[in-house]
């Protein structure tokens, strides 16, 4: 299905400001509040024209629309560069994890479908560890499963339920224990059409997914509740989640991580223990759901799924204004990218960069279609959708 991508002119007023800073406007404020470092950033520290950006054509590219099906791409959940410049790939439609070579040529792959050991259901993230060994995570098993450095399988470890409730992976830190969460979402005995929000619990887990921690919670991400009625009984239920709604992100950084909702531009730096230590925040002028960005998103939703998509929008209150931001990503030197929150079929995303003290360095572009999963000193690695939704795995040189 082709994808018909929209840029309205004021969206360059609306997202502007990516590049350099302008001077002392554009420092960081530092300040203590209770133990807590504040940073308040107005911009950026790089000059225009000087800061980070990405090759103009891709350094690396795996993938075919049609042919070997080894090198065919389907719901790519990651992508990672290992430290011998080998490529690993969490293919979730073929629920595999691959590995290529640093000249992308197919090496080994492992997984398939199933509930066996080494088998996949719902093949959803992945992480590098030391030594070059691989991490993956089932969403739908909610089991964790390690991989050596040769691809092949070493055990797998299921997530202890908290209550009744499986835990979710989240990311792993330094010392290999476990960033996890779990949904707090109750269903009401009659449910209403709406919009619902609950919380989230947060715990840190050892490095075989036993729970060792209870950490801050948080809101859950937003989710619209559309319940059909007939004669006063509910018929069907489904639930609904965009990209105006808000949600909370998180990434660790060592032994810490960072983590924040997007109803507001501040991230938290918490400590392992989910002690806050830094808080980063950034002045930007919200953005309207109502008017430019909702014609927009009505009209890719009409073109991608069909006119009842653009029109349930409709029947949803929407709110004021964009979140804030988008995702959070950790690069290997420590740096934290937040991606802006994109406008509906934007041509590009851009990434606010800032260093490990939270002082923003300034803003990088990404190509059209393009969604970073690894960045690392010199190169940003992900998944590249050209026109026709084939994936590829895509990797651009980082230019400092």
């Amino acid at each position: 299905m082709k994808t018909i991508r929209l840029l309205p002119a004021m969206l360059l007023i609306a997202l502007a400001a990516c590049g350099g800073g302008d001077g002392a406007d554009a420092a960081a404020t530092v300040r203590d509040s209770a133990g807590i470092r504040i940073v308040e950033n107005r911009g950026g520290r790089w000059e225009e024209g000087k800061g980070w950006g990405l090759s103009a054509e891709p350094a690396l590219q795996i993938g075919v629309a049609e042919g070997d099906p080894l090198y065919q791409m389907d719901r790519v959940r990651a992508a990672l560069r290992m430290g011998d410049g080998r490529i690993v790939v969490a293919n979730g439609g073929g629920h595999q994890v691959r590995w290529y070579d640093a000249g992308g040529r197919h090496v080994a792959s492992a997984g398939r479908q199933g509930a066996g050991p080494g088998e996949f259901q719902a093949l959803f993230a992945l992480r590098r560890l030391p030594g070059d060994t691989v991490l993956a995570y089932d969403l739908q098993a909610f089991r964790l499963s390690w991989f050596d450095g040769g691809g092949r399988f070493v055990r797998a470890a299921p997530l202890a339920p908290v209550g009744v409730v499986p835990p979710r992976f989240v990311d792993r830190f330094a010392d290999g224990s476990l960033l996890l969460s779990v949904s707090q979402r109750s269903f009401a005995a009659e449910p209403t059409t709406g919009i619902s929000r609950d919380t989230l619990l947060w715990l840190r887990a050892d490095p075989r997914g036993v729970p060792v921690d209870s950490l801050p919670p948080t809101p859950a991400g937003e989710a619209f509740f559309d319940v059909q009625r007939s004669g006063g009984r509910v018929q069907s239920f489904s639930i609904l989640t965009l990209p105006f709604m808000r949600d909370v992100h998180s990434a660790a950084a060592g032994d810490r991580y960072w983590q924040g909702t997007t109803d507001t531009y501040q991230i938290v730096l918490r400590r392992a223990d989910g002690t806050p230590e830094r808080i980063v925040r950034r002045a930007v002028e919200p953005v309207p759901v109502r008017g430019a960005y909702l014609d927009s998103l009505r009209r890719v939703r009409t073109a991608e799924y069909g006119a009842e998509s653009g029109r349930e929008l409709d029947r949803i209150d929407v709110p004021e204004r964009l979140p804030a931001f988008e995702r959070l990503l950790v690069d290997d030197g420590g740096n934290l990218w937040v991606q802006r929150t994109a406008w509906p079929g934007a041509v590009q995303t851009e990434w606010d960069v800032f260093d490990a003290e939270g002082a923003m360095l300034g803003t990088v572009r990404m190509p059209a279609g393009f969604r970073a999963t690894h960045v690392g000193a010199d190169f940003v690695l992900g998944v590249w959708t050209d026109e026709d939704d084939v994936e590829y795995v895509r990797m651009y040189g980082l230019a400092k």
